[in-house]
């Protein structure tokens, strides 16, 4: 956090974050199974079918600017107890326990503090759980379409 706020100061706010390189478009397009998105290859293909019309849009690696904007932000909301308390509106969160982006420890504090968190995790789905197997997507649509109704039956 310091040498991201260091390095927005010299300037680098635009430069790629240390350890987080650009990589080319047609390199991360192949799926591979130690991926840490999802499990699933029509899932994995499908986060790029945005980028058939228009490839120069595509853009990998954090940059410095974008890590100090992120750690500011969990520092006010997703990492903050007091803020998490005060969301009155009821969450569903749905999450793989093959998750290896967020750490598990981030999501059960969030959880906890949230009053009216549902939670539900799939096994072995990574971190988009929405472009997991058939059977995930199908049961997550079914919990989401579910909640929603429960939500608007209680308004």
């Amino acid at each position: 956090r310091m040498l991201a706020r260091l390095q927005i100061i010299a300037g680098r706010a635009r430069h790629q974050a240390p350890g987080s390189a650009p990589r080319r478009f047609q390199d991360e397009r192949r799926f591979s199974d130690r991926n840490h998105l999802t499990r699933c290859e029509l899932g994995y293909e499908q986060r790029f079918s945005w980028y058939e019309d228009a490839p120069a849009l595509w853009r990998y690696g954090a940059t410095v600017g974008w890590v100090a904007a992120a750690y500011r932000s969990c520092a006010e909301t997703s990492l903050n107890p007091a803020f998490l308390r005060s969301i009155r509106t009821p969450v569903l969160a749905l999450t793989g326990s093959g998750e290896t982006i967020v750490r598990w420890s981030a999501f059960k504090d969030m959880f906890r503090w949230m009053p009216d968190c549902t939670h539900h995790e799939y096994e072995g789905a990574r971190y988009q759980v929405l472009y997991d197997t058939a059977e995930v997507r199908a049961d997550l649509l079914r919990r989401i379409y579910r909640f929603l109704e429960g939500v608007q039956r209680a308004a």
